[in-house]
């Protein structure tokens, strides 16, 4: 219905995919997932019309990643960075599909370019923290996880890294320090109480 009273927005056709696509991850269903295909190819012909369409490319990468459709999510966010080669949504949604396949060493450049580019970004600062923790250096990674937290001192997940690199390298204390800080910032954070308990034990 709202395609066909606005067939010239993209929004209407992003949010029919959507609802397509979170339907067919509880049902596959062979007819359900036609009309998904035929809806997005409505899409990618109304994109194509556009005169300015970084909007447009942003779009279909975001509908292609909440697909898990990660080869042409690329390519779309790939689009809006020839265009617009600074778009910060971009550069994460593509360093974060990069990270999530395993290609650290493409996600750690794009992360290297957003923090360049933007000092206060905590999520990429995180995200390096965790790539490097991967690549096993353990330096780096604190390096990162605690600059994410200057930004943002609330970053849960940063204190649970740190305090899970403290205890791998059998530093007790400071691992405790890190679920005790977690535990302030956040009083019912239960994975904290867990791993302070998971010590003392």
């Amino acid at each position: 219905e709202c395609i066909q009273i606005n067939p010239k927005a993209e929004g209407p056709y992003v949010n029919v995919i959507l609802a397509y696509t979170k339907i067919l991850k509880k049902n596959p269903n062979s007819l359900l997932q036609q009309a998904r295909e035929e809806v997005l190819g409505r899409l990618k012909q109304l994109i194509e019309r556009r005169s300015s369409k970084a909007a447009s490319y942003f779009y279909l990468g975001f509908v292609y990643e909440q697909m898990e459709d990660w080869q042409p999510a690329m390519e779309a966010y790939r689009q809006v960075l020839t265009i617009h080669p600074k778009d910060r949504e971009a550069s994460l949604n593509l360093a974060n599909i990069y990270k999530n396949g395993g290609l650290l060493r493409e996600a750690v450049h794009i992360y290297q370019q957003i923090v360049d580019h933007d000092p206060k970004n905590a999520e990429a600062y995180f995200n390096l923290g965790v790539i490097y923790q991967r690549l096993g250096d353990s330096a780096k990674a604190q390096e990162f996880f605690q600059q994410s937290l200057k930004i943002n001192v609330r970053n849960k997940e940063s204190y649970l890294e740190l305090g899970k690199l403290a205890k791998r390298e059998n530093h007790r204390e400071e691992a405790m320090y890190w679920y005790e800080e977690l535990i302030k910032v956040d009083p019912e954070n239960v994975q904290g109480y867990y791993a302070l308990g998971d010590i003392y034990a």
